[in-house]
């Protein structure tokens, strides 16, 4: 429906889901536009070395999207107050949807109030759900990057970084690794503020390798390492 005049507006309406335009390339070209070059604006890489999931979406960005999908639905509209608080960063290259209900109409003042929320349902916590920390995930490998390498949960990327992608430091190569690889990986953190999986390679080794020592034996009683580990995969064969 098009919105002409405020007697177009039923209270409760939800407005048509809006979906920014959240591209790196985007992002990029807006943050050059007001003067805030910068490796997290830029860059996924420079940007999870300031100790973010990805590059950022400026905030002033995402309450130009809010204002977006209001004009979505009425292009005349005059959007005289946002207020909104930012509980996760938008990622670039992420997909992010927009919807809004109307929850107020003043007649008298000509003004409606509207709630802006995501769409309904959330990715992370379906991702998530019965995920605990500790627990082994099998995810698949999105993107090889120098610091390390992206992955896919259900859906969700996260970043495995070079340090975890293995005990052993001569393997702690990400160009080992090809995009479409499946791996498993141990959950170190399920971090709700930034919608972000901790995820290590490393210590899902030492983990087994532990595990190994526990079950099968020690290298006090006169068996290496090599041996525990030898029995313990012999006896995941014999299951």
């Amino acid at each position: 429906m098009s919105i002409q005049t405020l007697a177009d507006v039923e209270f409760g309406e939800q407005l048509p889901t809006f979906t920014p335009d959240t591209s790196l390339n985007t992002v990029r070209k807006f943050a050059h536009a007001v003067g805030w070059q910068g490796g997290r604006f830029e860059d996924h890489e420079r940007a999870r070395k300031e100790g973010f999931p990805g590059a950022l979406v400026p905030g002033i960005m995402g309450m130009g999207f809010l204002t977006s999908t209001v004009h979505q639905w009425c292009a005349d509209a005059h959007v005289e107050q946002i207020d909104t608080v930012f509980r996760a960063p938008m990622i670039a290259d992420e997909p992010c949807f927009i919807e809004a209900v109307v929850t107020d109409i003043d007649a008298e003042k000509e003004r409606i109030s509207l709630s802006i929320k995501a769409l309904d349902g959330d990715p992370f916590a379906d991702a998530t759900a019965g995920v605990k920390r500790g627990a082994v995930v099998t995810v698949t490998v999105t993107s090889i990057e120098e610091g390390g390498i992206e992955v896919e949960h259900e859906g969700m990327k996260s970043f495995i970084r070079r340090s975890d992608l293995s005990r052993d430091r001569a393997e702690q190569r990400p160009e080992r690794f090809s995009v479409g690889d499946s791996i498993d990986a141990r959950v170190t953190n399920i971090d709700k503020s930034t919608r972000r999986l901790g995820l290590s390679i490393k210590a899902r080794e030492i983990a087994e390798e532990k595990e190994a020592v526990q079950q099968y034996g020690s290298s006090d009683s006169g068996a290496s390492l090599g041996d525990i580990l030898g029995a313990a995969l012999k006896g995941q064969d014999d299951e």
